[in-house]
């Protein structure tokens, strides 16, 4: 993705697993823009939701910058239903939990998501919730997709004009009004 190249990683020290994100060297190698997302980054290891995957590490390896999260199981929304009616006990279930985990995360100064979409809630059994790119969004292709189509600035991916038209539907009244 536009932010780096995500793997699912071992941590040596807890042996849990994580998602491991090495960030792209343009954003690594551009002082103001890794100042950004680091900021971005300190901001959202201060979430504590469990739907949220937890920030498990950051720093740098070499010349390599990379944060790690919490592996988060689960199919995107898009996916779960496989292009079936979902009934409606699951759906407000699923929402209910969306919404406590974005009210939750709101709480904390600086983190949004910037994003949210389908493909970035994951539904593992027992339809339990997971928020992806949770305050990182804006670095992602689709963050940055988002941003432009409402005039913000943020992510540099410069996405297609097609990649915006896909991603405006799923945008927040705040980015469509560019605040």
């Amino acid at each position: 993705g536009a932010l780096g190249e995500l793997f699912r990683a071992r941590d040596n020290r807890t042996g849990q697993m994580v998602a491991l994100r090495l960030v792209d060297a343009a954003i690594a190698g551009d002082p103001a823009r890794r100042e950004a997302l680091l900021a971005a980054v300190h901001c959202v290891k201060a979430v504590s939701d469990p739907r949220v995957p937890a920030l498990a590490d950051d720093g740098q390896a070499g010349d390599r910058l990379y944060f790690a999260h919490a592996f988060a199981e689960g199919q995107p929304l898009s996916a779960y239903a496989g292009g079936r009616p979902v009934d409606v006990h699951t759906a407000t279930e699923i929402a209910e939990q969306v919404a406590d985990s974005l009210a939750s995360a709101s709480s904390v100064h600086g983190v949004v998501h910037g994003a949210l979409e389908p493909a970035s809630i994951l539904v593992a059994p027992g339809n339990r919730v997971s928020i992806l790119h949770l305050g990182l969004a804006e670095w992602t292709g689709r963050g940055a997709a988002r941003s432009a189509a409402a005039g913000l600035t943020g992510g540099e991916s410069g996405p297609a004009d097609s990649a915006i038209a896909r991603q405006a539907r799923y945008m927040s009244p705040e980015q469509a009004l560019g605040e």
